[in-house]
């Protein structure tokens, strides 16, 4: 698993997400979706781009009318270098099924919780913790003769994807989710009516949730092996498994909570600079000196953001001047919700990494008194 967890995010990206414009309407993208069986898609804002999941989707009431922009979500980058465990550590801490695979400004691919679950592997070091150990507690609950409307509303409520059904005893009678409720119920406008009953035409939404829940989830027993539970997502399509005692359910097992294992493996140390472009030098005293300089004032940046991941550093030759060559070396700082971008330059390598080294040295000391920002400009 830990070989597993230090696979680059290049390796196991989706390199042809759904993309749609900011102007779109709700309803292109179900259709998409429908058709594609993915859950999230990239939302272009011209130069900024957005996520749009199943989840946000729950907040729509006329998908004809509303566009993608009005429900989209910031997005997290992550780089294409960047680990497993790195990308599921950005999807935990933020909370996020999907992020943007992005070099520099460009979009390269998604990864998704649901990505990493399909690859991962299935004898491993979930064989040794159980379903019971691995479930989320405290999930929501909901009645199988509720409506539909209040199922949805419950998940928008509890911020959540999926509901378990039970009875008047409390037994598991199956689960919802909100693949079914904008896949298979959001239409145009809410009052939508199908079928008839005693002359009268049925609100689409005030039908009982067992008329849409998933009757067969997967289900599994405390005492089993998470693999299993593993195992039994990768075969399906669905993206939950009810864990329960006899006929009461107990907590759920989700990608979220598969994906969690990663962290097991996460060294408490600092993140890796990556450096792409560096020419080739006649004088290797050059290169120790700037990874000397770099360390140190990476070190100083760690110490004030422990949520660094990783930092890429991208050095272009520009143009020369007799014997004199211009580099360009552009810095990108990964933390949790935010891609600190720093550009610096000089005439000859040295130069341009001193110079480097001064503005990050700036940056960090700007940001370290600085509150975080709550959404993420890409």
């Amino acid at each position: 698993m830990r070989r597993f967890a230090l696979r680059k995010v290049s390796q196991v990206m989706n390199t042809r997400p759904q993309k749609f414009s900011a102007n779109d309407k709700v309803s292109s993208l179900i259709g998409r979706l429908r058709k594609a069986e993915v859950r999230e898609a990239v939302i272009e804002y011209g130069h900024r781009l957005g996520v749009v999941t199943l989840d946000d989707l729950l907040n729509v009431s006329n998908p004809e009318r509303v566009t993608l922009g009005r429900v989209a979500s910031s997005a997290i980058p992550v780089s294409p270098e960047a680990s497993l465990l790195t990308a599921a550590d950005l999807m935990l801490t933020n909370r996020v099924w999907v992020l943007l695979v992005k070099r520099g400004n460009d979009l390269l691919g998604t990864i998704s919780q649901r990505e990493i679950v399909k690859v991962m592997p299935i004898f491993s070091t979930l064989s040794n913790i159980s379903c019971g150990d691995l479930m989320r507690k405290n999930v929501g609950f909901i009645h199988l003769h509720d409506k539909l409307s209040t199922a949805r509303k419950k998940m928008r409520k509890r911020g959540v994807s999926h509901l378990m059904v039970v009875d008047d005893e409390g037994e598991l009678r199956g689960v919802v989710t909100a693949k079914e409720i904008v896949l298979g119920l959001l239409q145009p406008g809410e009052s939508r009516t199908i079928g008839e009953r005693g002359g009268e035409f049925i609100k689409i939404w005030d039908l009982p949730v067992k008329s849409i829940m998933d009757e067969t989830p997967l289900v599994f027993k405390s005492g089993e092996p998470a693999s299993h539970a593993l195992n039994a997502i990768k075969k399906s399509r669905k993206d939950i498994c009810v864990v329960k005692s006899d006929s009461r359910p107990l907590g759920i097992i989700t990608p979220r909570e598969l994906i969690s294992v990663l962290l097991r493996f996460k060294i408490r140390e600092e993140p890796r600079i990556y450096v792409v472009g560096l020419p080739d030098l006649e004088d290797p005293s050059v290169l120790e000196v700037v990874q000397s300089k770099l360390s140190r004032v990476m070190s100083r940046g760690f110490g004030v953001h422990r949520g660094i991941d990783e930092v890429m550093l991208d050095v272009k030759r520009m143009k020369q001047s007799g014997k004199r060559t211009l580099y360009i070396i552009t810095a990108r700082v990964y933390m949790p919700k935010k891609l600190l971008t720093i550009s610096a330059e000089g005439w000859d390598l040295m130069e341009a990494f001193d110079n480097l080294c001064r503005k990050l040295g700036r940056r960090f000391s700007k940001e370290k008194t600085r509150k975080p920002s709550r959404f993420l400009q890409i």
